[in-house]
């Protein structure tokens, strides 16, 4: 009875160790019981806005992103608005179309289908998923060899 005890003991540290140390993303989370379409499906606001690793939360949320939401949803579609801020001018900017994640999943492609971006219809944007909590996602992709690291809750 004994040594069926520390076989079991043995096998379960084995499968802990393996199961636990396994993250699809760079920070996380190493286990959730939610998919990951559950997850990323969430209305998202910046938390945080770095362009080439130096912080810009305040001037993008206050003049180009002013009122940023990214809705997400679980059957493949999103949209997102913001007010782009010139002067004393509000331009209220929306987009729509389809998301999908990369064949490995840690990436979400989004494909453009409307809206009044600079971006035409039927262009993708990758970006790379660094975080995909129920309450975080965090995302990094590059535009015009700029990397752009945005935080979301």
């Amino acid at each position: 009875m004994k040594r069926i005890s520390t076989y079991f003991f043995i096998l379960l540290v084995v499968i802990s160790i393996t199961f636990f140390s396994c993250k699809k993303y760079p920070d996380g989370p190493a286990f959730s019981l939610r998919s990951k379409s559950e997850r990323l499906s969430n209305l998202w606001k910046i938390e945080q806005y770095k362009y080439n690793g130096s912080d810009s939360t305040a001037f993008v949320k206050k003049y180009l992103f002013n009122n940023y939401r990214l809705d997400i949803e679980k059957k493949g579609e999103y949209i997102f608005d913001y007010n782009l801020v010139i002067g004393s001018a509000l331009i209220p900017i929306s987009e729509s179309g389809k998301w999908v994640f990369s064949g490995d999943k840690k990436s979400v492609i989004f494909t453009k289908e409307s809206g009044n971006t600079s971006a035409a219809a039927g262009t993708n944007a990758t970006w790379e998923i660094l975080r995909l909590k129920e309450k975080e996602f965090w995302a990094k992709y590059t535009q015009d060899d700029n990397v752009i690291e945005v935080h979301f809750n």
